[in-house]
Formats: C-alpha cells, sequence, structure tokens
C-alpha cells in the first residue's frame, strides 16, 4: 500500500513575475521562498529572456520544476519569432530591450536558442485555474471575454494596468469573465516608484522590475505573502 503525506499531495501555487534573464535573482527569491521543485506549482508569468545576462541558465532552472505553468511575455515573442525564422536577423525593437544579452547567453554555451524551442512552445497567452484566477503577461480587454481577443495582446496590453492603478473605487474592477483575480507582469511597478507587488482592484502586478535594476518577487496565490530577491 502507498500512503499519500499531505505534503506530497498538496501544492502551493506560486505565481513568479518578470525574470528577464536574472539567475542570481531567481535563486535567491526561490530560497526565500523555500520553493520546492517536486511540490510546488510555480507559474511564471512571462518575459523569461533579455536584459539579464543569464537566459540561458534561467530556462535549465526552470525545467527542473515538475509543476510549472508559463505564460507567453512580448520578449519571449521576439526570442521565438528568432528561433523560428530562417533569416536570424532581429528585430531592432529587440536588440534596443535586451534580445543581444540574450543570444550572448547561448553563445556562452555554444549552442543555439533554438535548443529551447520546445521549452517556449509550452508558453500559453493566459492561464485560468480551478479557482477562475487569471494569469496573463500584460493584460486584456476586461470588458470582453477572454477567448474573444487576439492571442498577441496579452503579452503588450498595458490598458488593464492604467485601469488599476487609476481605479478610484473600493472593490475591483468587474471582468466581463468574471474573474475572481488577475495577476499580470509586463508594466514594472518601478514606474510608479513601487518595489514590491502592487494589490488593487481585483488586480496583481508582480512585476516589481527583475530586468530594470529592481528586485524579482514571488507570491504565494492563495495566502497573497510574497518574496523577493
Amino acid at each position: 500500500m502507498i500512503i499519500l503525506t499531505r505534503q506530497a499531495v498538496m501544492k502551493r501555487k506560486l505565481v513568479l513575475g518578470d525574470i528577464h534573464g536574472e539567475l542570481e535573482k531567481l535563486e535567491a527569491v526561490s530560497r526565500k521562498a523555500a520553493f520546492d521543485f517536486d511540490n510546488d506549482l510555480l507559474i511564471q508569468v512571462g518575459d523569461i529572456c533579455d536584459r539579464g545576462r543569464s537566459s540561458y541558465e534561467v530556462v535549465e532552472w526552470l525545467k527542473q520544476c515538475k509543476h510549472l505553468v508559463l505564460i507567453e511575455g512580448n520578449h519571449d515573442q521576439w526570442l521565438k519569432a528568432y528561433m523560428k525564422s530562417a533569416s536570424k536577423q532581429m528585430e531592432y525593437m529587440w536588440v534596443q530591450q535586451g534580445g543581444k544579452t540574450t543570444l550572448e547567453s547561448y553563445a556562452l554555451h555554444a549552442v543555439d536558442p533554438v535548443v529551447h524551442e520546445s521549452f517556449y512552445d509550452r508558453q500559453v497567452p493566459y492561464y485560468i485555474d480551478e479557482e477562475r484566477n487569471v494569469f496573463v503577461h500584460g493584460g486584456f480587454n476586461r470588458h470582453r471575454k477572454i477567448v474573444t481577443q487576439p492571442k498577441d495582446s496579452f503579452a503588450w496590453d498595458r490598458e488593464l494596468v492604467q485601469e488599476m492603478m487609476e481605479a478610484d473605487a473600493p472593490g475591483k474592477l468587474i471582468t466581463a469573465d468574471d474573474f475572481k483575480h488577475v495577476y499580470i507582469g509586463h508594466t514594472p511597478t518601478l514606474y510608479w516608484n513601487i518595489t514590491v507587488p502592487v494589490t488593487r482592484a481585483g488586480i496583481t502586478n508582480i512585476d516589481t522590475g527583475a530586468g530594470k535594476g529592481g528586485k524579482l518577487s514571488m507570491m504565494d496565490v492563495e495566502t497573497g505573502e510574497y518574496w523577493q530577491s
């Protein structure tokens, strides 16, 4: 007979902000959170790569997670387009936003980024859990059903975070899908001179600017407790 302990069957649900190739910050925040590679569920909200110098190593770290949900970020879109392109030409904006550093990370290991193509192909535009929480990189039009919206828009949207920060009424912003809570990244809280995750109007922005000199944040979805690098 196999007896499962509570630890073996119960997982924490953790959401992780934009990593941007910052391996040391990823390792630091995971230590503080006592992250369990075997039992914790990790939902990463996108932008795994660019800016930081360890995009290759970050993917290798994430591959160790047995329970992993990957959301597609706009920087991830750039890298995936490069991997799938026959010409291997970098978009000018991608170069300006840290793409060159990502390619240098792979070059240090003498491998082409295509080695991680199947990993990045696991990314989804958004994720809805069993409690009707939704996780997305940038945002979405909250007045429309999420399934009706263009796939690429979820990685780029900034209107939802603006609505969140400008909300002056108590309670949460209503969504067409009546989501319980919304978790986003993409727009660093540093833009408002805030260094910690921000929760208001039924939305949590977990991007605390790891790719812009800030900290990387990880949060327990059930309790709201968070840790930072």
